[in-house]
């Protein structure tokens, strides 16, 4: 009888070391998936401030902005260029919502920027998504014991624009709704 409970103990152990293992390896996966979608969200950050830095140079000269708008609009990018280099993702959704105000304020329309703002949108869903899935396995057992064996920290959920990443729409009150 002894050797088929020491039997059944190391099938066990086996077993949820396999299955532990399978957590630290599904973790470390996300945890590059969701490093990958940041730097591919810097990326496409970084691309937008180029163009805005660039446009606001015609801007200037044109006429196309005022003074005010267009320093408000380099304050916003130098800052979000700070932040970006400090790694502070929670205060770079702050900046975000300054410069889309700026730029739907002025009425900035182009093609490229209309590009780069749905690429960004996106990308902040993608990496939202990871980040919280993340976090979830690392509160949940046995995440959580890996997170703490290896110092494990959450992944800031960056919240860029309004709330569920899109703009907000005005549905009149008046109007009927048909169903086919």
């Amino acid at each position: 009888m002894l050797p088929l409970t020491l039997l059944s103990t190391l099938i066990l152990g086996a077993g949820v070391l396999v299955y532990a293992m399978h957590v630290r390896g599904e973790l470390a996966r996300l945890g590059a998936n969701t490093r990958a979608s940041w730097v591919a969200l810097d990326d496409a950050l970084m691309r937008r401030r180029d163009w805005l830095r660039e446009e606001l140079l015609r801007w200037r000269d044109s006429g196309a902005l005022d003074a005010a708008d267009i320093a408000h609009l380099e304050r916003a990018l130098a800052r979000q260029d700070e932040i970006r280099q400090a790694g502070d993702l929670l205060r770079l959704g702050s900046t975000e919502r300054r410069i889309r105000a700026v730029t739907r304020r002025a009425s900035l329309t182009s093609a490229d920027l209309a590009t780069l703002e749905h690429e960004i949108l996106a990308l902040t869903d993608a990496y939202d998504a990871l980040a919280s899935l993340y976090n979830i396995r690392l509160r949940r057992f046995p995440g959580s014991v890996f997170a703490v064996l290896e110092r494990l920290e959450p992944l800031p959920v960056i919240e860029f624009v309004e709330p569920f990443g899109r703009e907000p729409t005005a549905v009149a009150a008046a109007d009927p709704v048909t169903r086919e």
